[in-house]
């Protein structure tokens, strides 16, 4: 999608497009209630290459399909009689698993270490790929839904938690890529200083937390919330 932004619109990327959207909205809107606003923002962003961007890929491939996918799902959902509903409450739905607020806080800073770690230091060679800097307004908004909308029938569901969920595996992956381009994971054959040694043991502690995550919830489902 992001290559696509700058690009002359073609049919055979708005009909993929449209599939694309279509299929990943229907499965889990989470990231598609995101990432689409995310795309605006980083538009707006660069307002003076506006005319530049791919219009017709844009709001025919993504725009359409994605608001009418999300209203369907919102309306079936919230709207269909069920007495459901949203409402804005900061941080209700994660204070049901969470003794406090600061608790949160820290939580949500570890659980981006290493992706943070990495931009700060490699800010200026990385500051002018498009993947990353739309990469953190994405975990930006799907946090912001995260800590402050709750379903009213039951918030400790955590549905808006599935959001930055996905953000952070996203940017996970931007960083990945990232570490690659600056030579960081070829440092390691290297000599290292301490910053980079400090960054890629966040890495992998990261990882390794993911591995035991997911070998948890694989051997007992309930563990998922």
């Amino acid at each position: 999608t992001i290559p696509l932004l700058y690009e002359k619109p073609k049919l055979d990327h708005i009909l993929l497009a449209i599939f694309l959207v279509y299929m990943g909205t229907r499965s889990k809107p989470s990231f598609t209630l995101t990432f689409l606003p995310s795309l605006a923002i980083y538009g707006l962003m660069h307002w003076r290459k506006l005319k530049q961007l791919n219009w017709t890929y844009l709001i025919v491939g993504l725009g359409i399909p994605a608001v009418l996918v999300l209203a369907s799902q919102y309306f079936l959902t919230y709207s269909a009689g069920m007495g459901n509903g949203l409402e804005f409450a900061p941080f209700r739905s994660i204070l049901i698993y969470l003794p406090n607020i600061p608790t949160v806080l820290l939580y949500t800073l570890l659980s981006i270490a290493s992706p943070l770690l990495f931009s700060i230091y490699y800010w200026e060679k990385i500051k002018k790929d498009p993947a990353v800097i739309i990469a953190w307004i994405n975990f930006g908004l799907s946090l912001f839904l995260g800590y402050a909308f709750a379903e009213q029938l039951n918030p400790g569901s955590l549905n808006f938690w599935w959001n930055p969920m996905i953000a952070l595996f996203f940017l996970f992956l931007v960083t990945i890529a990232n570490a690659g381009k600056v030579g960081l994971l070829g440092a390691v054959k290297q000599k290292m200083n301490p910053d980079e040694w400090v960054i890629l043991g966040a890495f992998v502690l990261q990882l390794a937390c993911g591995v035991i995550y997911v070998i948890r919830i694989t051997i007992n489902p309930l563990d998922l919330l």
